[in-house]
């Protein structure tokens, strides 16, 4: 279950996101550009730039978790061996957003990390599984 959770929490963080950008981008041109969203947001600036920027990183970053749950799929790991690094992943990828949105770049750089150790962990699991 808490495996499902992250997960679900994972893949919703990029629309709360995208969804909190709305408001920069009305209060850039009195209206969200639904026909131009990207032309729209490469104009924000401050804090409105910072939290698509996170949206953008939150996407990539659910990339590669995705990738290595698939690779822990593919080996048959036991999912409640997975449950700390995923938590981890997990915590570390909403501070990651909330630092990044803050604008607390040297906070952002150390929960990055601590978020790409939490997959390299989850890596090992399913290469010691094979």
């Amino acid at each position: 279950m808490t495996l499902l959770i992250c997960v679900t929490i994972l893949f919703t963080l990029p629309f709360i996101l995208a969804l909190s950008s709305l408001y920069y981008r009305v209060q850039l041109d009195g209206k969200a550009d639904l026909h131009s969203p990207r032309v729209q947001a490469a104009r924000l600036t401050g804090r409105g730039h910072r939290i698509v920027a996170a949206q953008h990183n939150a996407w990539e970053a659910l990339i590669l978790f995705c990738t290595a749950l698939t690779a822990t799929h593919v080996a048959k790991v036991d999912i409640d061996v997975l449950t700390l690094p995923v938590m981890l992943f997990t915590l570390a990828r909403i501070v990651h957003a909330i630092v990044y949105v803050v604008g607390w770049s040297l906070a952002r750089s150390i929960v990055f990390f601590i978020a790409m150790v939490a997959l390299i962990w989850i890596f090992r699991i399913a290469y010691g599984a094979l």
